[in-house]
């Protein structure tokens, strides 16, 4: 049975006709619109991250974390064309109104212009941080585009050159729109803003209380969709550039907020962390989640004495693969503290996952936790998508102490060593704070050149940090940076230290992990799936390393 194995990613639509998916399981998926059937798959060779249909019809074009756009023939699903080119992740592929031409995005900074027959017309360079989104005019002569540098900017086609950059502040934008002269962006600030091109005219709007992952225009440019993490979907009606709240959509914990299309005039479709995508029928104010079956990517673990804890993409807590609680929402983190097993993901929640006790509803997703003892008491400290970092005394029941904002953007990962937290950002920014007081005792700004994914104590007084820049840092007990190239190819997403403080494990979205001896400074690399690796552990119980896949498997590796 044709279906999704791992979160999608990316949707877009066709006339009422046919749906398109895009996976984290590297699969591409054309559904028929009206029983919701998989008709066809085809696959990139890593992550795909987006996909859209040309306006023919014809054409599906779709991007990849492979470094690669490809472009398919509808409804066969055949591979007409691969588009190479960046050295890095490619985020988005967008055909022209006209047919003709395909641009893409890139982590690599760029934005590269082709014909359909893959002849390269133009690489435009400009912004210096990776390109998140970029979509044409109605036209087909001027991109715009947005990314990690705050910045969006608007780019002339035929005369190979950048017409105009837009500042906000640097606060990111994730997704943009062009339309009738106008721009339309969402930031991570959960503000819409309309920008006129010629006049500079603008409209904010406070949209949402997390930031806006993504926005889309149906098909008459009328009306405008934005989604957020915030688990709110709206709809606004646009006129001369200005924005009115139309509808306001409580989503549920089973959709993926970066991935929306518009079906017609009245339906919306959704990508979901499930097997298949979910609707939403604005006329009836209902929700369509028919053949959303849980998926079982795990994203983390936690382990007691033989005992290896899971969670992931279903909210299935597993004891040695076993399932012994549901909690009904994605989960990034578990983490057990004193007979209390938390977890917490995208839905801002945290669980005490064997009681199934909500301990708090957050206003923006979660993403790591760790566990600490001081004078007797036990803590819990979680990390959130939006910067801050909570703090639950766990002695008895969870009970919330702290909220601290720590850095601008999403904490990725938190480690603990001889008192100090290190809270690891996004952005690549590396904070570090004594405990119990929390007061700040060193910040090292885009520490990480992209985006940083994962860190970890070592020995005694220092820790490490891993990003999608492949390089590994190591950090002193003055909190000063050693950087390490890595043997990887693609981003790293986690790391973790031997308890003899000897070694370090790096796990790769594709499925590598590389150990690095600091006695001898060498490098062993090792395949372990072909999946990404989500987390990575010492586990000292069994004294070696302890690996999970977005597969849904766990793999000891000695």
């Amino acid at each position: 049975m044709i279906a999704h194995k791992s979160p999608i990613s990316g949707i877009s639509s066709f006339e009422e006709k046919y749906i398109a998916t895009a996976g984290y399981d590297n699969q591409i998926i054309l559904w028929s619109q009206d029983k919701k059937e998989a008709l066809q798959c085809s696959f990139h060779d890593h992550l795909t991250n987006h996909c859209s249909f040309s306006p023919c019809g014809n054409y599906l074009a779709t991007a990849s974390s492979d470094y690669t756009a490809r472009l398919w023939k509808i409804p066969e699903m055949q591979l007409v064309q691969v588009f190479s080119g960046h050295d890095d992740d490619v985020q988005m592929a967008v055909i022209s109104k006209t047919n003709d031409k395909l641009a893409t995005a890139s982590q690599d900074n760029k934005i590269r212009v082709y014909e359909l027959d893959g002849t390269l017309i133009n690489t435009f360079e400009g912004h210096s941080d990776s390109v998140d989104t970029v979509n044409w005019s109605t036209d087909g002569k001027t991109l715009v585009s947005s990314g990690g540098d705050g910045t969006i900017r608007v780019w002339g086609v035929d005369e190979k050159k950048l017409l105009e950059t837009l500042s906000f502040d640097g606060v990111q934008t994730d997704s943009v729109v062009i339309s009738n002269g106008y721009i339309y962006a969402g930031n991570d600030e959960g503000e819409l803003i309309s920008v006129h091109i010629d006049t500079a005219k603008m409209q904010r709007v406070k949209a949402h209380i997390a930031g806006v992952k993504v926005i889309q225009l149906n098909d008459d440019n009328t009306k405008l969709v934005s989604a957020s993490y915030d688990y709110t979907a709206k709809v606004w009606s646009l006129k001369d550039g200005n924005m009115s709240l139309t509808n306001d959509i409580k989503c549920p914990a089973e959709l993926w907020l970066r991935a929306v299309c518009w079906i017609n005039e009245t339906k919306i479709a959704f990508g979901t962390f499930g097997s298949s995508y979910a609707v939403y029928d604005l006329q009836k104010n209902e929700w369509n989640l028919d053949k959303v079956a849980p998926t079982h990517g795990i994203n983390d673990l936690d382990f007691e004495d033989n005992k290896v804890f899971s969670i992931g993409d279903s909210g299935q807590l597993k004891k040695n693969g076993e399932i012994i609680s549901e909690v009904g929402f994605l989960c990034n983190f578990v983490l057990k503290v004193n007979r209390k097993i938390l977890v917490g993901g995208l839905p801002g929640k945290i669980v005490e996952a064997v009681s199934g006790k909500v301990v708090l509803e957050y206003k923006s997703p979660l993403n790591c936790a760790v566990k600490y003892e001081n004078q007797g008491e036990l803590y819990a400290i979680v990390g959130s998508y939006t910067g801050e970092v909570l703090v639950f005394n766990m002695t008895n029941e969870p009970k919330l102490i702290k909220e601290i904002k720590v850095h601008a953007n999403a904490i990725k990962s938190l480690a603990i060593n001889s008192g100090v937290l290190f809270a690891l950002c996004a952005n690549g920014d590396c904070s570090f704070f004594d405990l119990p007081s929390f007061e700040l005792l060193s910040k090292t700004e885009s520490a990480h050149e992209q985006i940083a994914n994962g860190g970890d104590s070592l020995g005694k007084d220092s820790f490490v940090s891993v990003g999608r820049d492949k390089k590994l840092i190591i950090w002193n007990k003055e909190f000063n940076p050693t950087y390490y190239n890595t043997p990887m190819t693609h981003s790293i997403k986690c790391v973790a230290t031997s308890k003899d403080g000897k070694q370090i494990a790096c796990g790769g979205y594709n499925g590598l992990v590389s150990v690095y001896s600091i006695e001898s400074k060498e490098w062993e690399i090792k395949r372990i799936t072909n999946s990404g690796i989500s987390s990575i552990y010492y586990n000292e119980y069994s004294d070696n390393f302890v690996a999970s896949s977005y597969n849904g498997n766990v793999y000891n590796l000695n």
